[in-house]
């Protein structure tokens, strides 16, 4: 595990090995499954298409997973456009976007 490259990227690693009691390999394990996640790309797209139910959900499933894995500042970040999309925000929901992007794109390269 490239904890160092994790953490720059906003991964708490160790509090997300709490979360799996310690154990290093199902958390690198779980790592892994979360860079075969399609909910930001759902996200992506529904946005593209103007369809903010199908955002809201995609940016709460992406908000849930990243804040299991305790990738604190990419869940942040979906918490925000979710919020936005809630709130009937989408011109919000638009700017945070590109940094959304940007945090989950960090994360995908550090988790390899």
């Amino acid at each position: 595990m490239k904890r160092e490259e994790l953490e720059a990227a906003g991964v708490d690693v160790e509090d997300g090995l709490g979360r799996v009691l310690g154990n290093e390999q199902l958390y690198e394990r779980l790592l892994g499954i979360f860079a075969q996640d399609t909910s930001y790309d759902e996200l992506a797209r529904a946005m593209e298409r103007g369809d903010d139910d199908a955002a809201r959900a995609a940016a709460h499933t992406l908000k849930g997973a990243a804040a299991n894995l305790s990738m604190k500042t990419l869940a942040e970040l979906a918490m925000g456009v979710l919020t936005a999309l809630r709130a009937g925000d989408r011109a919000e929901a638009e700017r945070l976007m590109p940094a959304l992007a940007d945090a989950r794109d960090a994360v995908l390269r550090a988790i390899g």
